[in-house]
């Protein structure tokens, strides 16, 4: 039929034919090209060894590292909020309420007391050479327990740098501090025992002991706990860990802990002194825990 059309018909239709035929030409050329570039850009940006990314890749998998942490810590957060005592209104925990719930059930002693001071504490502190004497002689060794509840570390800080008056507690529950208080009294220790927020308190100390008060803030907390736990030191001061809970389960409090984590806290400003698997029978609550003791760089 084509043939039987005008000569200048034919022309056109054929015309119109070609340039189809070149338009799509370019467009397979086009889109094959986008792609070879497109893999090619691929391979150079994410395989090729010699384009220098080997530093930019330790720093997505640092980036990769901190936001899984960090969606770690915001999930037990989100789980701590299922807890009885969780204050939605502050993000914490109702440690005041805890405390006269027990006494207003008839306990003596809350369900989270230890009942004593943690055996490991007490036999580090007996067989250490090296720092424990040389604060013994200056007879003012200035000592903080965050959290001290009932106050058995003050009692027995107290006892081992004789009775000294800068053996201080926090604790941000009123009936806490009373509870203290008495402890302290029954024992004929000077230690004192004070309701203040740890992260706002403001002094120098030798010594901290951190036992059961980081597994009890909350998880987004704890960068801020390492920083205070700097502000509050000095060159050569100590900073003991009691690791507890350990264990990688989700909520809290207690918030699950362990030794690399704690580490990795606070190696910015302390060195580590020394690590000690607690042996089972000085587990202080029948559970596996480690002590950490570090120096202030």
């Amino acid at each position: 039929l084509h043939s039987f059309l005008p000569r200048e018909t034919r022309e056109k239709k054929n015309r119109k034919s070609s340039e189809r035929e070149h338009l799509n030409d370019n467009i397979s050329i086009s889109s094959k090209s986008s792609v070879c570039v497109s893999k090619a850009s691929f391979v150079l940006h994410h395989l090729h060894p010699l384009v220098g990314r080997k530093r930019r890749f330790g720093k997505l998998r640092t980036r990769i590292r901190l936001g899984q942490q960090t969606m770690m810590e915001k999930k037990d957060d989100q789980e701590s909020q299922q807890h009885p005592y969780y204050d939605a209104e502050t993000k914490s925990t109702k440690w005041e309420a805890m405390w006269q719930n027990e006494e207003k059930n008839g306990e003596s002693k809350p369900k989270f007391d230890c009942n004593r001071t943690e055996p490991a504490l007490v036999h580090f502190l007996a067989k250490n050479t090296t720092f424990v004497p040389e604060l013994q002689k200056t007879k003012s060794a200035r000592v903080l327990v965050p959290g001290c509840g009932r106050g058995y570390a003050l009692e027995t800080f107290s006892s081992i740098f004789f009775d000294s008056e800068n053996i201080v507690g926090l604790e941000v529950s009123e009936t806490a501090r009373n509870a203290c208080e008495a402890y302290q009294s029954e024992n004929k220790s000077k230690a004192k025992c004070v309701v203040e927020d740890f992260f706002t308190h403001d002094d120098k100390y030798d010594v901290i002991y951190d036992c059961t008060f980081l597994c009890a803030i909350q998880p987004t907390q704890r960068h801020v706990w390492a920083e205070q736990m700097r502000n509050l030191t000095k060159k050569g001061s100590r900073v003991i860990s009691l690791v507890f809970p350990l264990g990688d389960f989700k909520g809290g409090p207690p918030f699950a802990l362990s030794p690399e984590l704690v580490k990795s806290l606070l190696q910015n400003d302390f060195d580590v002194e020394e690590l000690i698997q607690v042996p089972e029978d000085m587990w202080a609550r029948g559970r596996p825990e480690y002590l950490y003791v570090f120096i202030r760089k």
